[in-house]
């Protein structure tokens, strides 16, 4: 009885499901979806099917992989969809899909390969968000919006974009704005201890470099204007030179470093952002030129070895 138990679960580990109609995987008793590894949909579905295959990734522990490259007339991935899925390790979306929503496939903690259509458009903010296992991530042509916090994936090591995107490029698998003055997005498990960023790069995103704990060492091009709010929260670098010509650094830029103790600041800021520098506890040199207008609160809040810092007459707004 035992093994022929055991060939019936081998039997069921993999199933493809052919839809007529919208709806149908609604009709499936959960009985006949448990034990399932690979699950294959083709044909068309609406939002319910696509809830009710999260609901069997949930349910039954045991889905790895979900193909629904073939099914037809879904759109987008809604917002928060496939969140919390964490047996599932491989995902393929469907030819004609638009929108990934906001944190749809947010903390799939196995998910290691996800495979998009050349359709997609949008990857919204935190789609991705702590997806621990995913190490590689290709960017298709089509893609014209990623949001904030889309690819904080703490082991990711690439980022690729099809030579055919208008809107991105990649550069040493580090993700550019197609023209190269944007860097996007560094992956945080990128294993180099340093990192020149080019010449040409006006801006660093929001969280471009955020957890990127191997990081220790960063040179910045004389063409940079503005750094991002938690640009470098929680890397590693020791040493900071904002060159001149940088107008703004965002609310916790470079919070969180717990390795840095130099930090040199150039006049022609016009914004040091709130909680700049909060808990760098062994910073302990911050040297200011004179020019900069606006700093903002709790800059260096909790910089338990800073004893003091000395603030140029032009600063016109300082709140501790």
């Amino acid at each position: 009885m035992g093994l022929f138990k055991s060939i019936i679960l081998k039997f069921k580990t993999k199933k493809v499901i052919k839809t007529k109609r919208p709806g149908d995987l609604l009709s499936y008793k959960d009985f006949a979806l448990n034990d399932i590894t690979e699950l294959t949909v083709i044909g068309p579905v609406c939002k319910k099917d696509i809830d009710r295959l999260v609901r069997i990734a949930k349910d039954n522990g045991a889905l790895r992989v979900l193909n629904i490259g073939g099914a037809s007339e879904i759109l987008e991935i809604n917002n928060n969809q496939f969140h919390g899925c964490d047996c599932l390790e491989k995902v393929i979306l469907p030819n004609g899909l638009l929108r990934i929503g906001e944190s749809a496939f947010e903390s799939c903690r196995c998910l290691n390969e996800i495979v998009v259509p050349d359709s997609l458009q949008t990857i919204s903010k935190s789609a991705f968000f702590a997806c621990y296992s995913l190490i590689e991530f290709k960017i298709t042509k089509n893609v014209k919006f990623i949001g904030n916090w889309a690819l904080a994936c703490k082991n990711l090591e690439s980022i690729r974009v099809d030579e055919n995107n208008k809107m991105f490029k990649s550069i040493d698998n580090i993700l550019f704005s197609n023209d190269g003055t944007t860097l996007l997005k560094y992956p945080s498990h990128k294993p180099e201890s340093s990192y020149s960023v080019p010449n040409g790069v006006k801006v660093i995103a929001n969280a471009a470099f955020q957890d990127c704990t191997e990081l220790q060492d960063i040179v910045f091009p004389d063409s940079l204007e503005e750094i991002g709010d938690n640009a470098f929260l929680n890397t590693q670098i020791k040493r900071l030179n904002v060159p001149h010509g940088v107008k703004k650094i965002g609310k916790l830029a470079f919070s969180h470093n717990t390795l840095l103790t130099t930090v040199n600041l150039p006049g022609s800021i016009i914004r040091l952002g709130e909680r700049a520098f909060t808990e760098c506890h062994k910073l302990t040199d911050v040297n200011i030129e004179n020019g900069i207008t606006g700093i903002e609160d709790n800059v260096f809040a909790n910089c338990h070895s800073l004893k003091s810092v000395d603030l140029p007459q032009s600063a016109y707004k300082v709140i501790e």
